[in-house]
């Protein structure tokens, strides 16, 4: 068994709200470490998302985009975690990151809607905006995902309020949330090894 399918064994605080959504229930993630894969299979597990939104960089460590002879490396590592979203059963969708090469991409998981920065999409009867970079974001949505960094990005999480527009970078933490319910949950990547 390889490291990147062992079992993450730590406890994950998940908010007792999430079995009652009536919505669907989404989860955020981006800008995955392949040394964290075995946290968030665990985090897919208990949650049991319908819709997981990836914001890019699968394999963040792997400059693939950038550096093509790390191209081996980014697929071999980004297969584990194109597992990990497949076997959710829940709906795929991927916003390729400046890190990632979409047709590696499409081909691991055909299933996935791959989607680009900016994109506004409708769930749960909900619009909202997912993308990458937040400097080529559009903000025009009450809910937006995003990834890539905090360079640029002028929104801090303590800035989402109830009734105000509510912004989730995945390099703070993944984010389990109902858009029709407006409740969501970020957890932090702090101790995750």
């Amino acid at each position: 068994k390889s490291i990147m399918s062992a079992v993450y064994d730590e406890d994950i605080e998940i908010p007792c709200w999430h079995d009652g959504v009536r919505g669907k229930k989404i989860l955020h993630i981006g800008d995955t470490e392949s040394w964290r894969y075995r946290y968030y299979r665990k985090l897919r597990d208990i949650v049991k998302p319908d819709v997981i939104i990836h914001t890019g960089d699968m394999a963040d460590e792997v400059k693939a985009g950038r550096m093509t002879e790390t191209r081996a490396e980014y697929e071999f590592k980004i297969t584990e975690m194109c597992r990990i979203l497949r076997e959710s059963g829940a709906e795929i969708i991927i916003v390729p990151g400046n890190n990632d090469i979409e047709e590696i991409i499409s081909r691991l998981i055909p299933e996935a809607k791959i989607v680009h920065t900016s994109t506004k999409l409708s769930l749960d009867g909900v619009e909202c905006r997912v993308g990458h970079e937040v400097f080529k974001m559009t903000f025009d949505t009450g809910w937006s995902f995003y990834g890539h960094g905090y360079t640029g990005d002028e929104w801090d999480p303590s800035m989402n309020k109830e009734g105000g527009e509510l912004r989730f970078n995945a390099c703070t933490g993944p984010v389990i949330c109902s858009l029709s319910e407006r409740k969501y949950y970020q957890f932090s990547l702090e101790n995750v090894k």
